[in-house]
């Protein structure tokens, strides 16, 4: 009988070492070793190096979408909060995942087929980016904002925070200050450009 938490601490170490060495260079001995199980007890949970890999890029995507999307449904709050907020929610959840833009750039590159699971888990979101194009449509009639379109306004938000974990480690290494501060710089400046689409 499989056990829970063996589960999780072969998943833990896989996400590890996917993360670090991307699918090619990642290995089962490695992600067993460091699990604290054999090899065999690795392939009675996971039978191949596919399964496992597979099981890790879902999670991180369901994450990664998540972290911008959770706070953007929530309709008890005005649409320009929820903006702003699922910004910020998605930056934190970068900040404690800071090698996954990477990752997922360099496992694109190589296995393009994955942007179309990107592409099918993002369908479960139609819904919520629908009534998002319609509240930002009635929140710029009431001149509460600009006109935006919200496809495109998700981009935007991905791809200033997603940059931010590209040139963090650059900056850092020509002595241009500490990571954490950098981070917390940068976050500051992608919640005013935001802010900044929005008004009127």
């Amino acid at each position: 009988m499989k056990d829970n938490a063996t589960e999780k601490k072969i998943l833990r170490a896989a996400e590890e070492e996917f993360m670090r060495e991307g699918y090619a260079g990642a290995r089962t001995t490695s992600i067993a070793r460091n699990a604290g199980v054999t090899h065999a007890m690795l392939h009675y949970y996971f039978q191949s190096k596919d399964l496992l890999y597979n099981r890790i890029m879902d999670e991180k995507i369901e994450l990664f979408e998540d972290a911008i999307m959770f706070k953007l449904s929530d309709e008890k709050l005005p649409i320009k909060d929820r903006i702003i907020l699922g910004a910020i929610n998605h930056f934190d959840f970068l900040c404690e995942n800071p090698d996954l833009p990477r990752f997922f750039m360099n496992e694109f590159t190589l296995h393009p087929e994955l942007i179309d699971r990107v592409r099918d888990a993002f369908v479960k979101y139609l819904p919520v980016t629908f009534n998002m194009q319609q509240e930002l449509d009635l929140a710029a009639a009431r001149g509460e904002i600009c006109p935006a379109n919200a496809g495109t306004l998700m981009a935007d938000i991905i791809l200033l925070n997603i940059i931010t974990f590209f040139i963090t480690p650059i900056m850092v290494s020509a002595g241009l200050g500490n990571t954490e501060d950098l981070q917390n710089a940068r976050k500051a400046e992608n919640i005013e450009i935001i802010k900044k689409r929005l008004a009127v």
